[in-house]
C-alpha cells in the first residue's frame, strides 16, 4: 500500500478559485436579455492582486503600529489601527464592518468547536478528598 503523498497548496491558487466562484455565482445572477453578464480573467487576475496589495498594505502598518506602540505582539487594536490608516472614506467603513462580521463569526465557530469538546473533569480519590474540599474552601 502506497503512502498518500502530500501536495503543496498555493494560497494564491486558493484565492484564485475563490475569486472564481464568486464571479460564477454574480454572473448567474445577472441575466439580461438572455446574456449572462461574465468577468474576463484579466479582471480575476486585477482583483486578485488588489487584495494582496491590501493585504500587504494592512501587514506593513501593523508593523509600523507595533514599531510605534513598543508592542511586540499583534493584537486587535494594532490591527483595527493600521486597517484604519491603509483605507479612507466609505471603503474603509465597509473593510471594518466586514471585518468585524468576519470576527464574529470566527468567534462564534470557536466557541461552538470549543463547546463540543467533553470536559475533562478531575477524580478526586476518597482519600484525597479532604484536601480537594480544603482547597475548594480557599
Amino acid at each position: 500500500m502506497k503512502a498518500k503523498q502530500t501536495v503543496p497548496v498555493d494560497k494564491q491558487a486558493k484565492l484564485g478559485v475563490y475569486l472564481r466562484q464568486i464571479c460564477k455565482h454574480l454572473s448567474d445572477e445577472r441575466k439580461a436579455d438572455n446574456k449572462a453578464f461574465t468577468t474576463s480573467s484579466q479582471a480575476l487576475e486585477e482583483s486578485e492582486m488588489l487584495i494582496d496589495h491590501a493585504i500587504d498594505t494592512i501587514a506593513s502598518n501593523t508593523a509600523s503600529v507595533l514599531k510605534y506602540s513598543g508592542a511586540a505582539t499583534v493584537d486587535l487594536k494594532s490591527v483595527r489601527l493600521a486597517t484604519k490608516l491603509s483605507f479612507a472614506g466609505p471603503l474603509c467603513k465597509e473593510l471594518m464592518e466586514a471585518g468585524e462580521a468576519a470576527l464574529v463569526a470566527y468567534e462564534k465557530a470557536t466557541a461552538a468547536s470549543k463547546s463540543s469538546k467533553p470536559v475533562k473533569v478531575a477524580k478526586v480519590s476518597p482519600a484525597n478528598q479532604n484536601d480537594a474540599a480544603l482547597a475548594g474552601r480557599k
